[in-house]
């Protein structure tokens, strides 16, 4: 991810509210901040550490997450992982409500453009999915006037978290597009089928070059998408990128 940290980076103890399965292997976790100056900027993440962990690895006992939901929503926010099997993912899953976690942050530059009249796109692979929970989450709020064009790529349906969030802001904002696909269409799936590529791009987006792209999930894939973006005319000066390994 990216490693530039905010000014205003401080450390948390925020007790975790809820978790909830989204996605098939996949769950998010919200965490209590009220009462605490906790603020972020879209798109930002941090780091999330057990104190006691039930289980024990070689992997250790911190991992860092993006901050999925938006940050007008000031007492509380969410994360999303796909739940491998490890020490602190299966600690992560049996702690009782109410266990705090230290959090450092937040940090990350991968943040929403300030100029209300750029056009944006996202291309998202798997759980590289929820900084733009964040950024199409506090947009739509804000009512901001930019362009938002949202590519979400899954194996399945059954893997794409948060896809009916994002089916409620495209009716509720205007100003957004999202363009889901998947690799495995199952029934009644009414969107796009196949790897999101140049030709899936051009088709929704004939130029591709006007827009800031921002592109977000496992290390091959947002390598495949920067080369992508490359060969249909986008400068490589105007992608953001961040890589989800497996944490």
């Amino acid at each position: 991810m990216t490693e530039e940290i905010s000014k205003d980076m401080k450390e948390y103890w925020f007790p975790l509210m809820r978790r909830e399965e989204i996605a098939e292997d996949t769950m998010a976790f919200r965490f209590d901040a009220s009462g605490t100056d906790f603020t972020f900027k879209a798109g930002q993440h941090a780091d999330f550490t057990l104190a006691d962990p039930i289980y024990t690895d070689a992997e250790g006992s911190t991992r860092t997450f993006s901050l999925a939901s938006s940050p007008h929503i000031r007492d509380s926010f969410i994360v999303a992982t796909r739940m491998r099997d490890t020490a602190f993912k299966r600690t992560l899953r049996e702690i009782p409500i109410g266990t705090e976690l230290r959090v450092k942050g937040p940090m990350g530059s991968f943040a929403f453009p300030q100029k209300p009249d750029r056009q944006v796109a996202f291309l998202a692979g798997g759980i590289g999915i929820t900084p733009f929970r964040s950024m199409v989450e506090w947009a739509t709020h804000e009512k901001l006037p930019n362009k938002i064009t949202l590519f979400y790529g899954n194996r399945t349906q059954a893997l794409a978290a948060f896809l009916p969030d994002f089916e409620g802001w495209a009716k509720e904002n205007g100003n957004f597009t999202l363009i889901p696909a998947v690799d495995v269409p199952g029934p009644g799936w009414r969107y796009e089928t196949g790897r999101v590529d140049g030709t899936m791009i051009k088709k929704f987006m004939p130029d591709a070059s006007r827009p800031i792209w921002y592109t977000a999930g496992p290390p091959a894939m947002v390598e495949a998408m920067r080369a992508v973006l490359e060969e249909i005319g986008v400068d490589p000066e105007n992608v953001r990128s961040e890589e989800f390994g497996g944490y």
